[in-house]
């Protein structure tokens, strides 16, 4: 779809125009033009984020999730409530609808429990209902590998989080550990 790649090449662009904002270049862009391109273009891609996520195959999920890091980043850059919020509500969006891709949903959901959107219960309760979809350990491995992503000492910081984890490797089958074993370590 033509609108959601647009979004995905916004997320790719906002980056570089936050630094030209904030540290400015050499070629002595205007950066009032810039900075009323990036107050255009950030809402669409909150907006667009979501429905960018939607049942996608794992290689455009894998492009998505980098731009997802880069963008959080660039949002908290800018230091603007506005943004912040609405960036907010975007990856809650992912990180709760169904048919997002679990790669993304957990990225999503990290996200929130880092900025401190989410407490720890209920990033719990939503760790616990991604583990239990038994049928899909591929979805599984993946939604691990977005949450996980960057540094598991989360879950030791988080012994509740940790014990999920624990007890959903303890009661998998030597066949599918084998097949998740390369996201946990």
């Amino acid at each position: 779809d033509l609108l959601t790649k647009d979004v995905l090449h916004l997320m790719e662009a906002l980056p570089a125009m936050v630094r030209m904002i904030k540290y400015g270049n050499t070629r002595k862009t205007d950066v009032r033009a810039v900075e009323k391109l990036v107050d255009q273009i950030t809402p669409r891609i909150c907006i667009g984020l979501p429905a960018l996520t939607l049942n996608i195959e794992e290689e455009f999920a894998r492009d998505i999730f980098k731009q997802v890091l880069r963008v959080n980043n660039t949002i908290a850059l800018l230091q603007d409530d506005f943004f912040e919020e609405a960036w907010t509500r975007a990856l809650d969006q992912v990180a709760m609808h169904p048919n997002a891709n679990p790669l993304l949903q957990g990225v999503c959901l990290r996200l929130l429990f880092e900025k401190r959107k989410i407490d720890l219960a209920k990033t719990a309760d939503e760790m616990a209902f991604a583990l239990s979809n038994a049928d899909f350990v591929l979805g599984i491995a993946l939604w691990l590998e977005g949450f996980l992503h960057g540094s598991g000492m989360m879950l030791l910081h988080n012994p509740e989080l940790w014990q999920l984890l624990d007890e959903w490797v303890a009661v998998l089958d030597e066949d599918l550990f084998k097949e998740v074993l390369p996201v946990m370590r």
